[in-house]
């Protein structure tokens, strides 16, 4: 019997050498002696804390009860698996795979020998160590079961008495080593990057990820960002034993040249051994500049920029000067973003730029800013309502920059006159560093042109945290996180319960 290649992760596993047990004798039960034995008990507590979806139906049974069965003896155990069930069966696959594989020294059914395991019966199929010739055991080993149950809610498995007694190599060798997190990066493209990691010696807890734009780890040019893989998702559920794995963060903008880029991910080890490069890093993108529509607002000095929160990384698209031309001017950014509240108990949170109040319509959109969540000020009924409605805020910042050192937020125009600087916008103060034209690039403005941070601004999907990055600027809080006060709802999301707990990026 042939078994597929499974998402679901192995148990940690030791490091042996070449030497292994053979293949185990067919021990019949012989008494009655139904206590646990150490080595069953032993590879239960191996299976269930490796897949907490599993279940342990049992390692002993009373002497008066059935035929003749290994679990009179304490050595044999009903491993709860729903053959019907996708995630269940992607774990069984995984399971008996990892044992009957052969291990780097040329040892065929490795794990099954280290084991001491007997037999065991899966899905109307029984594998016997008795019948394996020391070959492949993708096949030897295996014949059709046709005992009355067909064992596709569970599998069963023997161990001869050496095993049972944990006198074969797996307890007799070294303990397990420290294992290297596994993950894959699923996507690298113009929307996002993203997937997953997992430590295995700390399964059901998040690690973080290292992302390396242009460049692998080590590469003085490269660019990195440090994630936490802690967002939830819910095809790793059966698959890792649990679901909070995954990360994301949004495509930087500043990559949006037309030109070819890389992205290099690492999984983080949680106790500090061996890190390792996901499955399918590298990956590469190309995107051009798709700049959206809007008016031009002008960030009017670097004290503004850094204010916002914005970032060169993230948040600053490089386009021609052409591109810039295409564009109305608008008023010029506020200084510093001000939300606000109604405390008439409405639960509609705006962002207040000049004269107007904008409208903050998702957790989503307030994460994608880096707005504070614990900045929301409640001003009364009266004065919120006095403002004249805007549009509401974008659902992602978009910066852009052309030849010269002018830097503007891509924005909606509500008919207020170009350059009216927009009530507390107004004017910009601090401007003189950064002029609206003239040639030079962003170094002239104290900015990051060049540089390898990807700290401050936004850019980043909901629920996963950005920790630091590799400038080793004291400003980055790592594990520092803000979230929505527990009583905050959205209105546009009308009927919908909103969980108000993703994450913003720290900075």
């Amino acid at each position: 019997m042939t078994t597929p290649a499974a998402a679901a992760p192995e148990p940690p596993t030791p490091s042996f050498g070449a030497a292994i047990d053979g293949f185990a004798d067919y021990n019949s039960q012989s008494t009655c002696d139904p206590s646990e034995k150490p080595g069953a008990k032993d590879f239960r507590s191996l299976m269930l804390a490796t897949y907490p979806v599993s279940s342990n139906l049992g390692i002993i049974r009373a002497c008066n009860v059935g035929g003749t069965s290994e679990h009179k003896e304490g050595r044999a155990f009903d491993w709860g698996l729903n053959y019907n069930d996708a995630n269940q069966r992607d774990i069984a696959s995984t399971a008996i795979n990892w044992l009957l594989k052969t291990d780097e020294h040329g040892n065929a059914c490795a794990l099954a020998r280290r084991f001491g395991l007997m037999y065991f019966i899966w899905n109307k199929q029984i594998w016997g160590s008795y019948r394996s010739p020391n070959g492949s055991c993708a096949t030897a080993g295996w014949k059709a079961y046709t005992g009355s149950n067909p064992h596709t809610d569970h599998i069963h498995l023997s161990w001869a008495w050496p095993g049972a007694r944990q006198q074969t190599t797996w307890w007799t060798s070294p303990l397990p080593s420290n294992q290297p997190p596994k993950g894959y990066l699923d996507t690298a493209d113009c929307e996002s990057v993203g997937g997953w990691s997992q430590d295995v010696d700390t399964a059901g807890s998040p690690n973080d990820v290292h992302l390396y734009f242009d460049g692998p780890a080590g590469d003085a040019a490269a660019t990195s960002v440090a994630l936490t893989a802690d967002q939830y998702r819910e095809d790793l559920c059966g698959a890792l034993g649990s679901c909070e794995h995954a990360y994301e963060v949004a495509s930087p903008l500043s990559l949006h040249d037309g030109q070819e880029h890389s992205v290099y991910a690492y999984g983080i080890d949680t106790s500090g051994g061996a890190n390792s490069q996901l499955t399918n890093s590298p990956k590469s993108f190309r995107c051009e500049p798709n700049v959206p529509s809007g008016v031009l607002r002008h960030v009017t000095s670097q004290d503004v920029f850094a204010t916002w929160g914005f970032s060169y990384f993230w948040d600053v698209m490089p386009v021609s000067d052409a591109e810039l031309q295409n564009h109305d001017p608008g008023d010029d950014v506020v200084p510093a973003p001000v939300l606000a509240k109604s405390d008439d108990g409405s639960p509609a949170v705006y962002l207040i730029d000049g004269d107007v109040k904008r409208h903050i319509p998702s957790p989503a959109v307030m994460d994608a800013w880096g707005f504070d969540w614990n900045s929301i000020e409640v001003w009364q009924a009266a004065d919120l309502a006095a403002l004249e409605q805007g549009p509401d805020v974008r659902a992602r910042p978009v910066l852009i920059q052309a030849s010269g050192p002018g830097v503007y937020l891509l924005d909606d125009d509500w008919g207020a006159p170009p350059g009216t600087g927009g009530g507390t916008g107004g004017g910009g103060g601090g401007g003189g560093s950064w002029a609206s034209g003239g040639a030079g690039g962003a170094d002239e403005t104290g900015g990051v042109a060049g540089s390898n941070s990807a700290e401050g601004g936004s850019g980043v999907g909901p629920g996963t945290r950005v920790l630091s990055d590799d400038s080793g600027c004291s400003c980055s809080t790592a594990g520092k996180q803000s979230q929505a006060p527990s009583g905050l709802l959205w209105f546009a999301l009308a009927g919908v319960s909103v969980a108000l707990t993703r994450r913003r990026r720290t900075r």
